[in-house]
């Protein structure tokens, strides 16, 4: 009776080890544009926080097969931001992030649209500030397989950080802007390049 645990996690073992061998793990580089929601001038005068930049962004996903049309992703991500006026100092964000992926019609040939959802935490630094907070994901988009070990995606992301209701980003001048509702979002359009392993 004791060895059939031992058994069972050995047969789960297996089959995990024949669904990657099958379908592969994949590493996907990203590069994004990627806008970040404005915040809450707290502060006047001349180092007054209007805004913040888009800028490029820069993705790694590593995506394991979970089923026929699942995968399992975990995702790491950053972009640097300038406030607006300029001259204001930079704000970089880092997320870590886990979920999973469902594929619409999954063809593992030719292409699939497919929708996700991830979970994790991120990093949020300014000149004044660095908090760490638990941020989610939603994305999706469109996967092309030119080759069976070369996966191309579009894909669009919704990102979120969450701060308390009275969270504050401190620019380089010391100056102070509340973010927003609490949640600090970023909005990304991005083409990823995978290779199956």
């Amino acid at each position: 009776m004791k060895k059939i645990p031992l058994l069972l996690a050995a047969a789960g073992a297996g089959l995990f080890g024949q669904a990657v061998r099958a379908d592969g793990l994949t590493l996907y580089a990203y590069g994004s544009y990627r806008s970040a929601s404005s915040v809450e001038t707290a502060s006047s005068g001349s180092s007054s926080i209007t805004g913040i930049k888009p800028a490029p962004g820069l993705d790694l996903l590593l995506s394991i097969p979970e089923g026929q049309d699942t995968r399992l992703e975990f995702m790491l991500s950053g972009s640097e931001h300038e406030f607006e006026p300029s001259g204001q100092g930079k704000l970089r964000a880092r997320h870590l992030q886990f979920g999973g992926v469902k594929y619409v019609e999954y063809d593992q040939s030719k292409g699939s649209m497919y929708v996700g959802l991830m979970v994790g935490g991120s990093q949020v630094e300014t000149p004044g500030t660095r908090d760490f907070q638990p941020s989610a994901s939603l994305y999706g988009g469109y996967e092309w397989r030119p080759t069976a070990n070369l996966g191309l995606r579009l894909e669009a992301r919704l990102l979120g950080v969450f701060f308390d209701t009275d969270s504050y980003i401190v620019c380089d001048g010391g100056c102070r802007a509340r973010i927003r509702s609490g949640v600090w979002s970023q909005g990304s359009l991005g083409l990823g390049v995978g290779w199956r392993f």
